[in-house]
């Protein structure tokens, strides 16, 4: 069983955070695909938030929940699945929308992007380094536009599991030679996705991830 606590907080200050409610998720063995699980889940009452009314624990079932996606996909079908079973959010839970899902992306130009979706390029150089760590969100820009390649959309989901000053060693992986004040982006776990619009931005910057995406 995961047990997850929802907490809400100002911006840039945790210590004033405030309980929402506790989401219990558990694996109820029932599916026969290695690919998907069904759990059983259970949301705790959070005031005004999730039920006015206070009371017993609200449940819910979340079915053919494909494992590959990441843990946060689980926990916010969790809570869709005790809140509003079978139905979209009303319109006037705006706090739900904040809580879609979210992750780090990093645009690169082409042809770099789509190398990078291929497994080619198992290395991304930067002038700057990242303390990152974890998915990321693979984006190719929209400028330069090249025949047969996309652009402004998402194509991949890679592992960050490292970064450090590029050396001589790196150039095969990274696709391009040592340069002054590199870094190189250690790139892991390559997973193609259905491409969808992006609007870029420069450094790292975050992505709400589109309903019922899958990666």
């Amino acid at each position: 069983m995961v047990v997850v606590r929802i907490e809400l907080w100002p911006k840039g200050d945790a210590e004033k955070s405030r309980l929402l409610g506790v989401c219990k998720i558990s694996n109820d063995a029932s599916s026969r695909d290695i690919a998907l699980g069904n759990y059983d889940v259970a949301l705790s009452h959070a005031g005004r938030y999730i039920n006015r009314k206070g009371g017993p624990w609200k449940t819910g079932k979340v079915t053919s929940h494909r494992r590959s996606l990441s843990p946060y996909h689980l926990v916010y079908s969790a809570i869709k699945a005790c809140l509003w079973p079978g139905k979209k959010p009303p319109p006037r839970y705006k706090w739900w929308q904040r809580m879609r899902m979210k992750m780090k992306a990093l645009s690169l130009k082409q042809p770099w992007a789509s190398w990078v979706a291929e497994g080619k390029k198992g290395i991304e150089t930067r002038r700057w380094a990242t303390k990152h760590r974890g998915l990321l969100l693979i984006c190719a820009s929209k400028k330069p536009q090249i025949a047969g390649l996309p652009t402004g959309v998402a194509l991949c989901i890679v592992n960050v599991v490292d970064c450090r000053p590029m050396t001589k060693a790196d150039e095969k992986a990274a696709m391009c030679e040592l340069y002054p004040g590199a870094y190189s982006w250690i790139l892991c776990d390559v997973r193609r996705i259905e491409p969808f619009a992006v609007k870029g931005s420069l450094s790292l910057y975050e992505v709400v991830l589109p309903e019922g995406f899958e990666g």
